[in-house]
């Protein structure tokens, strides 16, 4: 039996293949979408949280640094903040406490950076020199050898924890001194200071 095409039915069934394959596009378009908005909000947030959690290292670090800075100054005495915390002190985006320990020779400082929900600790470890001298407030100190030449006007203490001939050298100089000079604690005034053999030293060198 010979039939005849329907042009409308073939017309409307290619319709409704058409259609359910603009569907299946659609769906996976938008599930696609919903996928890379998804990848990019978590990279967003990682990228907020890295740079949050980077500027609470720093301000801890600078809080520590700031505390070692007034000990190695002698703007604070290392007894007067052994097991205590600071209160949170404001910097920047965030702020930073800090808490000083001590065991046998070593100043240890703790700093807690806190940038909004993020946190980030330092710990900083101070050692004291041989030969530690007091607390005082000095003009030049050195860990080294200290040289003059020509004719300086020294108002102030100097030191040096050196204790070897020469450590403090001003043979080539004539300088003028207002204060006392420290050596350290094996040194000895006449080879420790080296001066002009015609140099009288009126400063006070006290025992380490």
């Amino acid at each position: 039996m010979v039939k005849k095409l329907n042009i409308k039915d073939f017309l409307y069934r290619e319709d409704g293949a058409t259609l359910v394959t603009v569907l299946i596009l659609i769906i996976i378009l938008t599930t696609l979408g919903i996928s890379i908005s998804q990848i990019s909000l978590h990279q967003y947030r990682n990228s907020i949280r890295a740079e949050k959690e980077l500027a609470a290292y720093y301000i801890a670090k600078s809080g520590a640094n700031a505390v070692a800075s007034a000990i190695e100054n002698s703007l604070v005495k290392p007894e007067d903040l052994k097991g205590k915390s600071s209160s949170p002190t404001p910097l920047s985006i965030g702020q930073f406490e800090v808490e000083v320990q001590q065991a046998g020779e070593k100043i240890i400082i703790n700093s807690l950076g806190k940038v909004d929900n993020y946190t980030r600790m330092v710990m900083l470890e101070l050692s004291k020199i041989k030969g530690y001298f007091p607390s005082f407030d000095y003009a030049a100190f050195a860990t080294g050898k200290i040289s003059m030449t020509g004719s300086p006007y020294v108002r102030g203490n100097i030191g040096t924890n050196q204790s070897s001939e020469g450590s403090i050298d001003f043979a080539g100089g004539n300088p003028s001194f207002e204060g006392d000079m420290y050596i350290g604690p094996e040194g000895d005034s006449e080879t420790t200071v080296k001066k002009p053999d015609w140099y009288k030293l009126d400063v006070d060198i006290p025992d380490a």
